[in-house]
């Protein structure tokens, strides 16, 4: 299991959710550490009715759809702050992003079948969230979020280290 972010509900909003810490992964395939700064806003794990049944949002914990949803609001433009305040910008595609997140349902212990059941769902289904088209992120952005990485200290919280050769 790895560490999950900090999240807290949004009042008034039944599915909204905000992170109280930045959270942090590496990815050591591409040598990219991923901060989601504190503040961003969410929904979590999007489970399309037909999988209802076998897949509930509690199965998928945090972790994987925060750094997700930080993904597709992004359009998969990631800034990566290095010593000396100098920001990398890093590019990925939207399967890229969904690979990332069953690499992380997985190692947080996420039953196989159930990842592989949500990794099709955003690989079906995902495309209308991408670049910040989605409802979901309109709406977070209607209610105070706003892109850009903040300034964050190094975290060690390496969630992919062991995923990749």
């Amino acid at each position: 299991m790895i560490a999950q972010p900090e999240l807290r509900r949004v009042a008034g909003e039944a599915t909204l959710r905000e992170l109280l810490a930045d959270y942090d992964c590496y990815d050591r395939r591409r040598g990219v550490r991923i901060v989601v700064p504190a503040g961003f806003r969410l929904d979590g794990p999007s489970v399309p009715r037909l999988a209802a049944p076998l897949v509930t949002r509690e199965d998928l914990k945090d972790a994987a759809p925060t750094v997700h949803d930080w993904f597709y609001a992004r359009g998969g433009e990631i800034d990566e702050e290095i010593a000396g305040g100098h920001v990398l910008q890093h590019s990925y595609s939207r399967a890229e992003a969904d690979l990332l997140f069953l690499v992380l349902l997985l190692l947080d212990d996420v039953v196989p079948w159930r990842a592989w059941i949500s990794y099709v769902a955003v690989r079906l289904r995902g495309a209308s969230h991408w670049r910040g088209d989605g409802v979901r992120v309109q709406r977070a952005m209607r209610r105070g979020w706003t892109p850009g990485l903040q300034r964050t200290a190094l975290c060690a919280t390496p969630l992919l280290e062991d995923a990749c050769p």
